[in-house]
């Protein structure tokens, strides 16, 4: 993470020192905490649990979270890459996007080079591992000129040590993410309220690691007269193709989501400057006990604009 943050203060500082009227962005730094009960979530303080028929009892985790976005525009292009907000993890993305008739089409690659899961996450002693994550998306909004826009996102996922993988072979994570998903802008005078309806599908080596999914989502974008607030509501369902063989059973899941972020411009007068608050919560409900989990996120971070 210190790497990351280092990077982060050195691309925006070298951007800003050439920026130019056509140039644009944010950079941000603060504290990220969690609390949950997600056998799943690699943390230090959840590497230890006690046994395998009910989730784990509740941990904390904080970071020092970082966040970055860098616009370039010229005519009808604008070169972007930033850091967007991806469950509490950085994800880098660097892509390209065109303003025409009929709408605005982006191509992004998406890099997740700090994704973590546990080696082996059904013992009682786990031991963390990388999830080296390389994606690309697709976007187009304003679709012939209308509110719709949709979004398709590819990621490769690539295991370090797959653990688990290596004692059953229906377990192995490696493979391909795939979501794809439509919506729809309600534009009004202080923002928009923009709904998906989604469908998923993981391809991976391991057909107990395999599933297929469906969910909808409400994003509402309000611009108030001290800054901007976002808000987020989803559910999710996915079924797992092949039995899990810890458990004897085809995993089924219930996922619901809830989360807002609070950006306040130019606090104590501050020009250029900003401060956002950030909180969310999430619980899962699985037909399998082990995988049942609330989680909560909240965070704070300063930030200049450029």
């Amino acid at each position: 993470m210190r790497h990351f943050i280092l990077v982060i203060v050195m691309v925006t500082l070298s951007v800003t020192a050439y920026a130019k009227d056509n140039f644009s962005g944010y950079f941000d730094i603060g504290i990220l905490g969690a609390s949950s009960t997600d056998a799943l979530m690699v943390s230090s303080n959840n590497e230890k649990i006690d046994n395998l028929s009910d989730s784990p009892d509740r941990f904390n985790n904080g970071v020092i979270y970082a966040q970055f976005d860098l616009k370039y525009k010229s005519n009808n292009l604008t070169y972007h890459a930033g850091t967007p907000f991806g469950g509490g993890k950085p994800e880098f993305e660097i892509g390209l996007s065109m303003d025409h008739d009929y709408g605005k089409c982006d191509i992004s690659i998406i890099l997740d080079p700090f994704g973590k899961v546990w080696e082996d996450p059904y013992v009682l002693d786990r031991d963390g591992t990388t999830d080296r994550a390389v994606g690309i998306k697709f976007t187009h909004e304003g679709i012939g000129g209308t509110p719709h826009l949709a979004i398709l996102k590819i990621t490769n996922h690539n295991i370090g040590d797959d653990v688990i993988g290596e004692r059953y072979s229906s377990m192995k994570r490696d493979g391909y993410s795939y979501d794809f998903s439509v919506g729809y802008d309600f534009n009004n005078d202080k923002g928009k309220l923009t709904p998906f309806v989604g469908i998923t599908y993981d391809n991976r080596d391991g057909e107990a690691q395999e599933n297929k999914g469906a969910y909808i989502k409400f994003v509402d974008l309000k611009m108030l007269s001290s800054g901007m607030l976002i808000s987020a509501i989803s559910l999710d369902y996915q079924k797992y193709s092949a039995e899990n063989p810890i458990f004897n059973n085809t995993r089924e899941d219930i996922k619901a989501g809830a989360f807002t972020s609070y950006r306040w411009m130019n606090p104590f007068g501050l020009k250029k400057k900003h401060i956002s608050f950030m909180a969310g919560v999430s619980s899962r409900m699985s037909n399998i006990d082990f995988y049942d989990a609330t989680s909560l996120v909240g965070g704070v971070t300063f930030g200049f604009d450029f």
